[in-house]
């Protein structure tokens, strides 16, 4: 026993004291295997434990890019087919408003001809072509937006690779707000940055996690604004803060707002492609998908807190080890 073999018995032959340790030897001895079989089994359940959290892992990952794969394959052709007509209508929308003007430039050569109800029949039809250009232009550009963020769906994909977080996440926040204030000139807000020393290396595909993270900014920009405009509260103060963190083998990217935040009763339905909750040209219900899917489909996971009329919180992680399946490159979506 000593030199740790244990699968000798210990021989008892007599009554004495010897034979009283003999027997405590044997019970020792039995004791000690059976502590060897449970220390092994609860060796092979954590492993098989660990093996099953991998696997699971690996087919989540696998289901995202098949779903992916075969929304892309649906919609390959789809956007292409769609901005060809799209952009002609647009184009021509165009024409008319400018031929609706000049002609309402010739009409008004000839207003003192008319009598009132002319007049106020004239006025009506002209302000009534200018709305209805105006919607189709509206219109227009709302189904271009989708049809980007639809081609937006392939992106590049490829390998995943060790990068320097915040190197990939700074940037990525800065073109999101930036981005934002390009198309919304009326709003714009510098973005506040808690970034953890720790939160160094991640393995990721530096453009597919830029994306996630300007469509988040995005999110965060809208629901800003959306506060401001809706409310008006005296000494509302909009803030987009963006940490990062350490979770163990993870790093955590938080994007927070102080935004209009999410109704319960819609908080299962945001990651659903095409639900979207701003009316008109503002949104065409991708961003989030997008970004839940390309965190997914990278090892990670993406989830929000958030209380209507308080701000809303979306926490994204990554690993910071590449998978053991790191050679095979990850689905090409474009």
């Amino acid at each position: 026993m000593a030199g740790g073999d244990l699968n000798a018995p210990v021989p008892i032959g007599r009554d004495d004291e010897i034979d009283q340790l003999e027997n405590a030897l044997e019970i020792f001895r039995r004791q000690a295997i059976e502590v060897q079989r449970l220390n092994l089994a609860e060796r092979l359940y954590s492993e098989l434990r660990d093996a099953n959290e991998q696997l699971r892992a690996m087919q989540e990952r696998l289901a995202e890019q098949e779903k992916l794969a075969v929304l892309s394959e649906i919609v390959s052709g789809f956007p292409h087919e769609l901005s060809n007509p799209q952009s002609f209508v647009k184009k021509f929308s165009d024409v008319s408003a400018e031929f609706t003007e000049e002609l309402s430039e010739m009409l008004d050569g000839y207003r003192e001809q008319l009598g009132d109800p002319d007049l106020e029949l004239l006025d009506g039809i002209e302000a009534e072509l200018a709305s209805s250009l105006d919607r189709v232009g509206s219109n227009v550009a709302r189904a271009l937006t989708i049809v980007r963020r639809m081609q937006s769906l392939g992106i590049a994909g490829g390998d995943a690779s060790i990068n320097h977080l915040h190197s990939v996440l700074t940037p990525a926040v800065r073109i999101g707000c930036e981005a934002f204030a390009t198309e919304w000139g009326d709003f714009t807000i510098e973005p506040e940055f808690e970034l953890s020393e720790k939160a160094g290396e991640v393995a990721i595909v530096p453009r597919d996690f830029s994306e996630a993270v300007v469509n988040l900014v995005a999110n965060a920009c809208h629901s800003l604004r959306a506060r401001r405009e809706c409310t008006n509260e005296e000494g509302y103060v909009p803030r987009l803060r963006v940490l990062s963190r350490q979770d163990g083998e993870q790093v955590a990217v938080v994007v927070s707002d102080n935004g209009i935040g999410i109704p319960e009763d819609i908080m299962p339905r945001i990651f659903d492609p095409f639900f979207t909750t701003r009316h008109g040209v503002l949104g065409a219900g991708l961003g989030l998908p997008l970004a839940a899917g390309v965190v997914k489909r990278g090892g990670g996971d993406l989830t929000i807190e958030s209380e209507f009329g308080v701000g809303a919180q979306f926490t994204l992680t990554a690993p910071v080890r590449l998978p053991a399946n790191s050679g095979e490159p990850m689905a090409e979506l474009s």
